[in-house]
């Protein structure tokens, strides 16, 4: 269904909201893993 994990408002900020969205590439979509 092409949905990817999506930061809303397009913002990186701790404790910013996710939706499920469809995917298009963009920064909000990008994700690292870190411990």
């Amino acid at each position: 269904a092409n949905k990817c994990l999506d930061a809303t408002g397009n913002s990186s900020a701790n404790g910013t909201r996710l939706q499920i969205w469809t995917c298009g590439g963009t920064a909000n979509q990008k994700w690292t893993v870190t411990r």
